[in-house]
């Protein structure tokens, strides 16, 4: 319920609020809420103390009594992310998340697929490895991922027996930036002769997942 912004005045430990009936009143929000007449002829009701913490500002001359728990103007039954501050309410995908707090929601990021090549072009005959380096940047460290989730088309890193995963940390673009560089095995039947682009897919190891695309050339 809206309680327009220039009818709250602070009195003491209290929060007074013009009631135009000066009678007692209930209504109904996530707390229930009482008006208690405070005198005869006065015209003034007092909203108890006791639920001003459920008063939260929703709009530029208003504050709504319920619950808004991330402070970011929106109640948390309509927040789309009611526990991370998002006062924009952006939800890309449209899945009724919100981007701020959507595990969903990839990060997209740079990668180059056959590093410093161009075009990107490969042989499908199975018996290689398809390189792809994952850009670092100032706002994307690569230590931060999962190698153990990297799919690229659905081709998986490459395997050393116990050395682990064929995966260099190195700044191959010299941009300052440390990048991941990891080979893919390849499988013909993966792929269609021709232009095309890749996707390589991961996630951090915080769960976040992340995606980046790059153009490709396919030899049959």
């Amino acid at each position: 319920m809206p309680i327009p912004i220039s009818e709250i005045n602070s009195t003491g430990s209290s929060i007074e609020v013009d009631h135009p009936d000066c009678v007692n009143t209930l209504f109904e929000t996530d707390t229930e809420v009482s008006w208690h007449h405070s005198g005869a002829g006065g015209g003034t009701s007092i909203f108890l103390w006791a639920v001003t913490s459920d008063m939260y500002k929703c709009g530029d001359d208003q504050y709504c009594v319920g619950t808004d728990s991330d402070n970011d103007g929106f109640e948390d039954g309509v927040d789309n992310c009611p526990y991370t501050p998002n006062p924009d309410q952006t939800d890309s995908d449209g899945d009724g998340i919100g981007d701020a707090c959507d595990l969903n929601q990839y990060i997209n990021v740079s990668i180059d697929i056959k590093p410093g090549s161009d075009p990107n072009c490969f042989n499908i005959n199975g018996h290689g490895v398809i390189p792809v380096a994952i850009n670092g940047s100032e706002d994307f460290s690569v230590y931060d991922i999962d190698v153990d989730t990297l799919s690229l088309g659905g081709l998986a890193v490459r395997f050393r027996g116990n050395r682990g995963p064929l995966c260099s940390i190195e700044d191959w673009n010299e941009d300052g930036h440390s990048d991941l560089v990891c080979h893919f095995d390849d499988d013909p039947d993966n792929w269609t002769p021709g232009g095309g682009s890749a996707t390589l897919t991961g996630n951090l190891f915080d769960g976040t997942p992340f995606e980046g695309t790059d153009s490709i050339c396919v030899v049959p």
